[in-house]
């Protein structure tokens, strides 16, 4: 499965076979993009960020030979390691002397021995944690005066994170990993249809939830907070009722509300579990009422006079409930979980 991201915009979601290499149809791809992109901006600078599973000779030739900058990562070998192993032991001596972790960086030009066209620029981080070698490497077309070392490393290459991160927004959030059909065309459908949702997505944060508390959310968050909607099914002879939840879930309830955000009597004064048990028990005696009784009962027991302190100790008062929505309990009702929003599609199985 290979996912092109771009920010947080998903350029390309497209399903391949397991028995293939990494960067397998990696070129074509990539062509189809950067012409695409030139046409619409023509003066566009265009960098391919990527793992080292994408560190091979045709894509890199391709991306020289068409004026587009690459920085990928490249599996450390016995060859690299020794180009760095002043560099590693230095590191390595001043973490175990410091007890904290040092990392220098170096940049040079290297090949392998049969796979590369030609020579190109690698950068490493020698670095030691905890007293232990960690080389890392990387290889790029970005000449040395455009891009130092550590930035090139620190700022350039590990932005790639970020990446990563959108790409679990699609298979964790939005479950674009679910390719349990029995065919490519059919599991090839499933990831569009996610992809599609992600894009969707994306579009109302970036548009709709701007300058909001969830300008910045994963696709998770939103689903969560702002499109799954809680509601309760009853299930009669004669008809389906479904009772909907008065606010989002995202709403801050009053202190005087429950867990749910309805206005519910309580005793203020009490400790919070003993104060839910008393809701429990105010609710059940008003729901047994008929509606006009129901109705009597909460009048002569509004809230009157100044709030009481918060802990002040607890003495009657004329009244202390607050208004409530009563509904005649229905005989022979089935309470079932209802959630609306954005899902995956999946299978019976």
């Amino acid at each position: 499965m290979r996912r092109t991201i771009r920010g947080r915009h998903l350029l390309v979601a497209k399903l391949r076979r397991a028995d293939r290499d990494a960067a397998d149809g990696a070129v074509e791809e990539v062509a189809r993009l950067v012409a695409r992109i030139r046409a619409r901006w023509p003066h566009t600078r265009i960098m391919l960020r990527a793992d080292s599973g994408f560190a091979r000779d045709d894509l890199m030739a391709w991306c020289e030979a068409n004026d587009v900058d690459f920085v990928f990562g490249l599996a450390r070998n016995e060859r690299l390691v020794a180009a760095i192993a002043s560099e590693l032991d230095r590191a390595v001596a001043k973490s175990r002397r410091t007890g904290r972790p040092e990392r220098r960086f170096k940049s040079f030009m290297w090949m392998t021995r049969s796979t590369w066209s030609g020579r190109r620029r690698v950068v490493a981080k020698a670095e030691a944690t905890q007293g232990e070698a960690n080389p890392r490497f990387v290889v790029t077309s970005l000449a040395r005066k455009a891009c130092k070392a550590k930035y090139l490393y620190e700022k350039v290459y590990c932005a790639r994170g970020d990446m990563e991160n959108r790409i679990k927004e699609c298979q964790l959030d939005l479950f674009a990993d679910r390719t349990s059909t029995a065919t490519m065309r059919a599991n090839q459908l499933r990831l569009w249809f996610h992809s599609m949702a992600y894009v969707l997505l994306c579009a109302m944060r970036r548009i709709g939830l701007r300058d909001t508390a969830l300008a910045d959310a994963t696709c998770g968050t939103i689903r969560l907070k702002l499109l799954k909607v809680g509601a309760l099914v009853r299930i009669s002879v004669r008809r389906i009722k479904i009772a909907m939840a008065r606010r989002a879930r995202a709403h801050q309830r009053p202190p005087h509300q429950d867990r749910n955000g309805v206005g519910l009597p309580g005793r203020p004064g009490l400790d919070p579990r003993r104060r839910s048990a008393y809701c429990r028990r105010k609710r059940s005696r008003i729901a047994g009422m008929t509606r006009g009784a129901a109705a009597r009962s909460i009048a002569r027991h509004q809230p009157t006079g100044p709030p009481r302190p918060k802990n002040a100790p607890y003495e009657p008062r004329p009244s202390d409930a607050t208004k409530v929505c009563v509904s005649r309990p229905a005989e022979h009702k089935t309470a079932l979980p209802v959630a609306l929003g954005i899902s995956s599609v999946r299978n019976p199985d």
